[in-house]
Order: C-alpha cells, then sequence, then structure tokens
C-alpha cells in the first residue's frame, strides 16, 4: 500500500479548507491525493509498521492512502488524533466554524458579511448548545456593538458558560471567510466565563491557519491577575 505523506503546515491547511467547505478533512485528503502525489514524498516502511520519513506514526485516512503527522493519541478505529485536538475538540471547532459560516450565507448572501458562533455548556447532562448572532446595524456608529454581543448576551440570558467562541466575516459573497479575534471589549467580556474560554484566532506566522487559543494566552498578563477571581464579577459554574 502507498502511503502518502503529509507535513503539519500541509495538514493544516487542508483542515481550514475542509472546514470552510463543511466537509471532513480527511474527505478533501482523500478527494485531492492524486494533486498532493507529485510533491510530497512516499513514506518507508520499517519492520511492517508505516511510519513517515520524521519517523512519526501514520494517520489513517483510508486503507489506500493515509497522511502523516505526530499524534498525541489514537481512536479505538487506529486513527490518530491531530495533535492540536482531540476528537472532541475538532468536533467542536467545526461546528462553530459552520454554524458562523452557515448564518452569514443566510442573513447576509450578497456584500459583506459577519456572524459569530459560541459554545454555551449546560450546568446539567443535557448537550451543549451553540448559539450565534450578528451586529446590529444603526445610523450612529458609535452605537455600535461587537459582532459577539448577541451570543454573549444569550449565554447570559440563559445562565450557561461559555466554553468557545468564533467570529467570521468575509468582504462579499465571493470572499473567503476570515477569523477574527475578539476585540479587547470582547475579552473582557468573555473573561466572566473564565479565563479558560477558548477563542478562534488567524495565526499569520504560520499560513493563517485557525486556532482555539485561551483567554490567559491571548493575554498572559491580563488585569485580573492581581485579584482573586472571588473578588470580581465572574461566572458561578
Amino acid at each position: 500500500m502507498a502511503t502518502l505523506t503529509f507535513d503539519n503546515a500541509t495538514f493544516e491547511r487542508a483542515e481550514v479548507a475542509a472546514a470552510r467547505e463543511g466537509r471532513s478533512v480527511y474527505d478533501l485528503l482523500n478527494a485531492t491525493l492524486v494533486d498532493y502525489a507529485a510533491t510530497v514524498p512516499l513514506s518507508k516502511v520499517d519492520d511492517g509498521i508505516k511510519v513517515g520519513a520524521d519517523g512519526y506514526p501514520e494517520f489513517k485516512v483510508n486503507r489506500d492512502a493515509a497522511c502523516i503527522v505526530k499524534p498525541v493519541a489514537y481512536r479505538e478505529d487506529g486513527v490518530g488524533l491531530h495533535p492540536r485536538w482531540d476528537e472532541t475538540e475538532r468536533l467542536i471547532e467545526d461546528e462553530l466554524y459552520r454554524s458562523a459560516a452557515e448564518l452569514i450565507k443566510q442573513r447576509f448572501p450578497s456584500g459583506w458579511g459577519g456572524a459569530a458562533a459560541m459554545r454555551l455548556e449546560c450546568r446539567d447532562n443535557t448537550p451543549a448548545r451553540i448559539v450565534t448572532s450578528v451586529a446590529i446595524e444603526t445610523p450612529n456608529a458609535s452605537a455600535s456593538l461587537c459582532i459577539e454581543t448577541g451570543a454573549m448576551c444569550e449565554a447570559m440570558k440563559r445562565n450557561q458558560r461559555i466554553t468557545h467562541t468564533i467570529c467570521l466575516v468575509r468582504d462579499n459573497e465571493n470572499s473567503p471567510f476570515i477569523v477574527l479575534s475578539p476585540c479587547g471589549i470582547c475579552q473582557e467580556r468573555l473573561r466572566y466565563w473564565g479565563n479558560d474560554v477558548r477563542c478562534a484566532i488567524t495565526d499569520n506566522t504560520n499560513d493563517g491557519r485557525i486556532l482555539f487559543l485561551r483567554l490567559d494566552d491571548l493575554q498572559p498578563h491580563h488585569w485580573t491577575q492581581a485579584y482573586l477571581t472571588s473578588e470580581l464579577e465572574h461566572f458561578d459554574y
């Protein structure tokens, strides 16, 4: 079985493209293996175990092909998990992206569009939910609010914790979606739900890939560190 290898940068670019198309990254790679074959090396086989050129074990895509990255764990079916995610985290982030993108397509079918999606964690055992929002439009720009504000208000109304947030925009219906990190005001508001809220950002230092970082990674020296959590307004878990 010939096994194609993909480095992390290639795999992550495919992840972004797959999310924008609302499909699995593995499906995308399978559909484009012919294109990749001209540019990536074949893996070597060592004692019958397929490994990448760098010695890392493979991600199995299907019986006929595989991509190589360094996994941190394996699912029961033998599929390696991406080092940035476990499987649950990947599904959460994919759902957030799709929810925001679908709202933009519905609410802003032409011209500029922007939407936010946030994951709310319930206090009981009921499934988490995704809530979305758009910015309000007003003739007075000074009265405008951020795209994410509506979703935060929904979380406050439901008295549920925000665990993840994403903000997507596009210039027009023919433009790609762009992930905007939360502005300073939104970060201040999100702190109410804890410094571990995961925020989507665009990493321009690494091919513009999408990352979800904790608030305390975005602002490692935030002013709230001078206080105990009990001294601040915060979500009561």
